[in-house]
């Protein structure tokens, strides 16, 4: 197993343990981007592509993804302080069949680009945890 972390200071960094990449991108600060890692799951013959991205609370997204973040997250929801930190798993794309289907409509000309936007990204997040959850649940690898 692998662990990349992107930034735009330092481009791509392999990592050999999580525990690396986590430091790796901390010292990146403002220019990371993402961590990435594959996780193979018994019941699946294809790994799970972890695509986790550092947020500040105060740094708002779109609209609809924030609704996700909060219904995904009593934590996200509730937190006051906006400096502190939460890890968003976010994958490249929707899942099927909000893939396709956004594909469609967009190729219609039956929803805007801002509004293909808005829903294509809130369905790219599938999970959202503190800093201290996420170092908790992946400090094993």
């Amino acid at each position: 197993m692998y662990f990349r972390v992107e930034s735009d200071k330092s481009g791509t960094t392999y990592c050999n343990t999580f525990k690396e990449a986590f430091d790796t991108s901390k010292k990146e600060g403002k220019n990371f981007i993402q961590l990435q890692f594959d996780l193979h799951s018994t019941n699946e013959s294809e790994p799970i592509i972890m695509r986790w991205r550092c947020k500040l609370k105060k740094q708002l997204w779109q609209s609809e993804s924030e609704k996700v973040l909060c219904k995904i997250s009593e934590d996200y929801a509730k937190e006051k302080n906006p400096n502190k930190i939460f890890w968003i798993w976010q994958s490249s794309a929707p899942n099927e069949p909000v893939f396709s289907d956004l594909i469609g409509k967009k190729t219609r000309n039956e929803i805007t680009n801002e509004e293909f936007d808005k829903i294509y990204y809130a369905n790219c997040i599938h999970d959202v945890c503190t800093e201290e959850v996420f170092l908790k649940r992946f400090e094993s690898l």
